[in-house]
């Protein structure tokens, strides 16, 4: 009743309150949207501590919770299977929590906990009735990222079906018999159109994500994304020789681009190319993510260091290139030594 009365009095409800339809529609808000909204009070907790911490404590704070929240269910398991199998670590077990806590003390607490689940439910609940309406507020969301979703899955289900056609090219080279010549031709034809249409949607994907890259900016995914689709049309263009070249060692020369492109990655200075690329765009489009480019590493550094002096974001940006050298200028041993890190804190403290 008390539901009931709350909805048609806020006029949180479409449908009429005799039909079915408000029983469902009390039904989503008590067990869907309250739940949901509870975990408010801790995304606002979290958002205070982490404008209040340094970045770097930050990251080791939830790493450290993580580790606990992977660690605890483990623990549990492995002290339920002990217990079962050893009655005497059991009941020694058994006896911890009394030699550790008051009795008393465990009861107020878990009294606490009881009061505090409560009252998260009841926020829950009242922010469900009286806040946004949730059809808006998925309607504002869904209005902000489908554009984004749909290019993104494009590039997505190209990347895919590249992938599966490299797979079926491959196997067909090497399990098509050439004892008959003429099935033999048709088959090499038709593995080199596999090849060639394969060779355009990577040029389309290609493309395609150029485009996302320039609305929604660089990121180290969208680099390695585009880094694959070249890496994946070297490896058509060898498997294209292959087709028509029996003695072409595929194998040999697929290790070879795999090294090189290895190397090539680990060398190009992938975060510094990011940084440039989206200060680029800033100059060009006044839009950059400056929470990503502190994400960066130290490669990115020197070019950071450019928009110190921009009126929109140098305040930010000079403060963290503040607490970048801090954290730079802390002693370390000679193992830790990376040029990039070398690099960064000589430009910091020439500025």
């Amino acid at each position: 009743m008390f539901v009931a009365q709350t909805m048609l009095l806020l006029k949180r409800h479409r449908q009429s309150w005799y039909s079915l339809g408000f029983a469902g529609e009390m039904m989503e808000t008590v067990l869907l949207y309250t739940l949901k909204y509870t975990m408010i009070p801790f995304a606002f907790l979290r958002h205070w501590l982490k404008s209040r911490m340094d970045r770097r404590k930050y990251g080791i704070a939830v790493k450290i919770l993580a580790g606990i929240g992977i660690s605890l269910p483990i623990l549990l398991v492995v002290l339920t299977l002990l217990t079962q199998a050893d009655g005497v670590f059991g009941h020694l077990l058994a006896k911890i929590p009394s030699l550790l806590f008051d009795w008393d003390s465990a009861e107020a607490l878990y009294r606490l906990f009881r009061i505090g689940l409560v009252a998260l439910l009841i926020f829950g609940y009242f922010y469900a009735v009286i806040g946004p309406k949730p059809q808006e507020v998925a309607d504002k969301l869904l209005e902000r990222s489908e554009e984004k979703r749909i290019a993104w899955d494009g590039v997505i289900l190209v990347t895919i079906l590249t992938i599966i056609n490299f797979i079926l090219l491959v196997s067909f080279m090497h399990l098509v018999s050439r004892a008959q010549p003429v099935i033999y031709k048709f088959v090499q034809a038709m593995l080199s159109l596999l090849t060639i249409c394969t060779s355009f949607m990577l040029f389309s994907a290609y493309f395609r994500l150029s485009l996302y890259e320039e609305a929604y900016g660089y990121t180290q995914t969208r680099f390695l994304a585009h880094a694959f689709m070249i890496f994946m049309f070297v490896l058509f263009v060898i498997a294209f020789l292959k087709i028509w070249r029996n003695d072409f060692s595929l194998l040999k020369y697929y290790g070879i681009a795999g090294i090189a492109a290895y190397v090539v990655l680990n060398y190009i200075q992938v975060d510094a190319v990011i940084a440039q690329n989206n200060i680029q765009r800033y100059y060009e489009t006044g839009r950059i993510d400056v929470a990503y480019l502190m994400e960066l590493s130290d490669d990115a550094i020197p070019l950071i260091a450019t928009l110190r002096e921009d009126k929109g974001i140098g305040d930010r940006i000079q403060h963290y290139l503040q607490e970048k050298r801090d954290h730079l200028q802390k002693e370390r041993s000679w193992q830790s030594f990376t040029i990039a890190r070398y690099v960064a804190k000589t430009h910091l403290q020439k500025e």
